[in-house]
């Protein structure tokens, strides 16, 4: 699963294909607006097949590990 999340950073975010996971944070992507933030939970949602309410939003906004863990939460 965290392999397809890079992915889905490295694609949106046009990362470098080796990028560390300590970098995939709103903290590190300058890139990671609001507008990007709906794209991402798109690109999310298409991937995983799973719905992301809009009030769990605020919760993707941080870093890989978190949005891992959310998503892993949604499709068990």
């Amino acid at each position: 699963m965290k392999t397809r999340l890079i992915n889905i950073f490295v694609d949106l975010f046009d990362l470098n294909d080796h990028v560390m996971e300590a970098e995939i944070s709103i903290n590190k992507i300058d890139e990671w607006d609001s507008l990007n933030h709906l794209n991402l939970i798109i690109a999310i949602e298409n991937e995983f097949g799973i719905n992301i309410p809009p009030d769990d939003f605020p919760y993707l906004y941080s870093d890989l590990n978190t949005i891992e863990i959310y998503v892993e939460s949604k499709i068990e």
